[in-house]
């Protein structure tokens, strides 16, 4: 291995404090907002596997004496909180840990990164990751989405370097990593046909693709498999996790019987009997049951996902970060495209606009939506590049990059939080920086140099 340049390893340190800094200063603010800010939210579902593997043994996110094991959760973030649970760890220090793993992803995005595009991209793609807001805070939280990061970015990369080298064994690393990733957050398994996808772009040899991809999806099985053989010896089921079934009942059903006013919406009229929460078989029939209602609704139910896909690119959060510093509310309605394309109510989004035009965060919620739109359109010219790019490596890259952004949009849709987004900024600022930002700056100073030649 070649020993780091005196660059480099200034590049390794400017990255990792750019990428911590921010962020500890993050965690100070939220520990004086009060000692269990960190776990709010999704933290007690991963907290409580850990507490209940230490007690009793067994994996679930039940609270009860002994608990029913589940597969709500998938393993690995429970795994990882094991230690701290055990040894009564406060969970600023688990915080510490995650934004150190953080700064190390940076570092490895960049070396990664521009392996497959121009340094500059690397470079500037890593420092707006560093920086952005939103991350900068849930960095802290327990949640599987911090963790995620290590496998997924470094999963999508590695991918990105077998299509550019066509070889074989940057897929190898990268099926084992999106294996630690859907054991991390569950959506990755739906992934998976990617890399297929991406094998497929990378060679034009069938008799290699098949070898590339028995083998990668060998890899990728071996990884999952304990965990799958659990739930079907403890559970009775070889389901990889019930968060999907209850996501699929409780998130989406409830929102799309709202936006349509469905009566019929099963959802609506009453929840699931659950024995235990979260009990994995019970989790099954509301599953089905939700398929069942959706194939009756099949084309509202399409144009609703489709509809919400884009969330996951546009929407910010800055709003909801600023007020954490403030006592009163800085935002009391917005004009919500999505409700006015399913309701067709357009005086009730007039109405919220006009608020919104007089609200103190106004300024805040429109530069959050203009620079994700910005980074959004580069997406949408990176794609319009690539139909007319000669160099059939670039263009692959650039088509295998879009169809996977746009797949894991849709899979996230319509629930598309923010921070569902976290582990492919990397990816996202990349491509739009390539292929659209970066080329509008140097078209810009070109033309500021000919109207002010001093500048």
């Amino acid at each position: 291995m070649k020993p780091l340049e005196l660059r480099d390893k200034k590049i390794i340190l400017f990255i990792f404090l750019l990428a911590f800094i921010p962020r500890i200063i993050a965690l100070a603010y939220l520990l004086m907002l009060g000692p269990g800010y960190l776990d709010a939210s999704d933290g007690s579902s991963y907290i409580q596997p850990a507490i209940n593997l230490i007690n009793n043994f067994t994996f679930s996110i039940d609270t009860g004496a002994p608990p029913y094991p589940d597969n709500f959760r998938t393993p690995i973030y429970p795994f990882f909180l094991l230690p701290f649970i055990y040894f009564k760890i406060p969970f600023f220090v688990t915080a510490i840990v995650q934004i150190i793993i953080f700064g190390a992803i940076m570092v490895m995005a960049y070396f990664m990164g521009r392996t497959v595009f121009e340094e500059k991209t690397a470079r500037w793609a890593v420092i707006f990751t560093a920086i952005e807001p939103h991350s900068i805070f849930s960095t802290n939280f327990i949640t599987a989405q911090n963790l995620n990061y290590l496998f997924l970015l470094p999963s999508i990369l590695f991918a990105l370097m077998g299509i550019k080298t066509e070889k074989t064994r940057y897929f190898y690393f990268s099926a084992a990593l999106l294996a630690l990733s859907a054991l991390t957050k569950p959506v990755t398994l739906a992934l998976s046909p990617l890399l297929i996808l991406a094998l497929a772009f990378s060679s034009d040899s069938f008799k290699k693709f098949i070898k590339t991809t028995i083998i990668a999806l060998v890899i990728f099985a071996a990884i999952t498999s304990p965990w799958l053989i659990r739930n079907k010896i403890s559970l009775g089921t070889w389901q990889f996790s019930s968060i999907a079934n209850h996501n699929l009942y409780f998130g989406n059903l409830n929102l799309f019987g709202k936006f349509y006013n469905l009566q019929d919406n099963p959802e609506a009229v009453a929840e699931p009997p659950l024995v235990k929460p979260y009990d994995t078989l019970v989790l099954k029939e509301a599953g089905l049951k939700a398929r069942k209602f959706i194939m009756k609704h099949f084309y509202e139910y399409a144009f609703f996902v489709l509809a919400l896909t884009p969330r996951l690119f546009i929407q910010d959060g800055y709003v909801d970060l600023l007020q954490m510093f403030f006592a009163k509310p800085l935002l009391s309605a917005s004009p919500n495209l999505y409700t006015f394309l399913m309701q067709r109510d357009f005086s009730s989004f007039l109405a919220n606009l006009q608020i919104l035009l007089t609200a103190p965060a106004f300024s805040v919620y429109i530069a959050g939506k203009i620079i994700w739109l910005t980074i959004t359109a580069g997406l949408i010219v990176a794609g319009w590049k690539a139909a007319k790019d000669e160099n059939k490596k670039r263009k692959k890259i650039i088509f295998w990059c879009l169809i996977f952004l746009l797949w894991y949009a849709f899979l996230h849709s319509p629930l598309g939080r923010v921070g569902y987004r976290y582990p492919l900024h990397f990816f996202i600022f990349a491509i739009s920086l390539e292929y659209f930002l970066i080329p509008l700056t140097v078209r810009i100073k070109a033309k500021l140099r000919q109207i002010l030649p001093a500048f």
